[in-house]
């Protein structure tokens, strides 16, 4: 399906160095090449290229626990909407790994001992 938008459906007013869009609208010729973010890209993608180690670390501890909750835990999507409630369920479902995670770590028996010394919040 092709857009109205197109390249080809714009047309170039040499004397005025304007193209006229397909609604008729004025655009003066600015065009250098570059797109108009291409300084903050250039630089995020040499950031990115000088600590290429960092990032990939942090795809070995951040991604794995949405790669669990995904693919093993099957939560693809929210059962709930609005802003407030999605980020409750979100936090529900990221207590659940931490605990799953501390109980496959330190045992049932050593996070209950070290849950029965906190002292309640409320």
């Amino acid at each position: 399906m092709e857009s109205g938008f197109d390249k080809a459906n714009f047309k170039y007013d040499s004397i005025t160095d304007r193209y006229i869009c397909p609604l008729g609208y004025e655009l003066p010729f600015n065009w250098n090449g570059k797109h108009s973010d291409e300084e903050v890209i250039e630089q995020i993608t040499e950031n990115m290229r000088k600590q290429s180690n960092i990032y990939k670390q942090r795809g070995h501890i951040v991604e794995h626990p949405f790669g669990t909750i995904k693919r093993h835990w099957g939560y693809t999507y929210f059962l709930t909407r609005g802003l407030a409630s999605v980020g409750t369920e979100t936090n529900l479902i990221c207590l659940v790994f931490n605990l799953k995670r501390m109980i496959k770590i330190i045992g049932v028996k050593e996070l209950i001992r070290l849950l029965r010394g906190r002292t309640p919040l409320i």
